[in-house]
């Protein structure tokens, strides 16, 4: 039986570009071995894997294509009708459960970081490249119309009201982009699903955030590699910085060395911005990875950390306890690791 190893994707991929709606119904390849099976394809503009201790897969593509199709009409920024397009031009404000859990591990991630963690930095992300519109091409325009964004900006100007199942906007031009928390909410809804079904040992997969239950093919816990965030890295489980073992909890990780562009003035710009000053300048911290109980709030915690930097980073492990990995540059200029107690204990020796 191979050895299993999935490699934990530094770099994020965007939930529902690419063509997400299309392939959001496409069907998984099922690869049987022995008593696991393995289901891979392309949904939300990313790739999925899924391994599962059973040979007895019917209708089990069809059942992940469906969850896979929820998550784009809810979540998708990049889908036209979806739910929080509506919420961001006004058409609404009905929230559907997708939306809510996702709102909920976002807003904690937000106040635990001070503001520095942000859903409705969507203007701001829109204006430097990263999200779903046309990013502005001369640098002179963006410097003049950036800072005018920050006024709708800030997470504490959204809230919900649970009972009536609503979002309120206190500005209605306050946009919300869920990507840092999506891709992990959509893990934790396919592998509820398929415990649901009496499958006892899962591996969850999509974009790079990971959970996993029972045990692997090895019989042993998951092993999970996290990508050294080196320039140049483009290949996932090409060069591994770490590998941990993993069961009945989930993984993400965040990082900027993938995903950025150099700008007019020759300075690196990072899809992680600050959403108090609108700055994107990539620091020390080049990784954070987070080991939690729920995909959701990993991704998210795994995001707070990158925008808060490696010094504030560590601070906030420390004081919460967190499972938290960090890679950073040292001013020798040589990668190097922190890591609090409680991810040592995942750690493969």
């Amino acid at each position: 039986m191979r050895n299993v190893l999935i490699f934990c994707l530094v770099f994020g991929f965007c939930i529902g570009c690419g063509g997400g709606r299309k392939a959001a119904q496409q069907a998984a390849q099922q690869q049987p071995e022995g008593n696991y099976t393995t289901l891979e394809g392309m949904a939300l503009g990313t790739t999925y894997r899924i391994v599962v201790g059973t040979a007895d897969t019917a209708g089990m593509a069809r059942t992940i294509d469906s969850l896979f199709a929820e998550v784009d009409n809810s979540l998708s920024i990049y889908n036209p009708d979806s739910r929080i397009n509506m919420i961001n031009n006004n058409l609404t404000d009905s929230i559907d459960v997708h939306i809510y859990v996702c709102l909920e591990a976002a807003l904690r991630a937000s106040e635990l970081s001070g503001g520095l963690y942000d859903i409705t930095v969507k203007p701001l992300t829109d204006a430097l490249g990263f999200g779903s519109a046309q990013k502005w091409s001369d640098g002179d325009v963006k410097k003049q119309y950036l800072r005018p964004l920050l006024k709708h900006v800030g997470y504490k100007k959204i809230r919900m009201d649970v009972p009536a199942r609503r979002i309120i906007k206190d500005d209605p031009r306050v946009q919300i982009d869920l990507n840092s928390v999506a891709k992990g909410y959509t893990v934790d809804l396919i592998f509820r699903t398929l415990l649901k079904q009496g499958i006892a040992d899962i591996m969850v997969e999509v974009g790079g955030e990971i959970r996993c239950e029972g045990e692997s093919p090895r019989g042993t816990p998951w092993r999970l590699g996290i990508d050294r965030p080196e320039e140049g890295n483009m290949i996932p489980g090409q060069k591994i910085q770490s590998t941990v073992l993993l069961s009945g909890a989930a993984m993400a990780t965040s990082g900027n060395y993938r995903r950025y562009y150099t700008d007019a003035d020759g300075q690196k710009v990072g899809h992680t911005i600050n959403p108090l000053t609108g700055e994107s300048r990539p620091g020390s911290l080049l990784s954070a990875s987070v080991i939690y109980v729920d995909a959701a709030s990993a991704d998210a915690l795994a995001t707070m950390l990158m925008a808060m930097g490696f010094e504030a980073a560590r601070d906030k492990l420390r004081e919460t306890g967190i499972a938290g990995y960090l890679v950073f540059r040292g001013e020798d200029g040589e990668f190097k690791t922190w890591m609090s107690p409680s991810f040592w204990e995942y750690l493969e020796k």
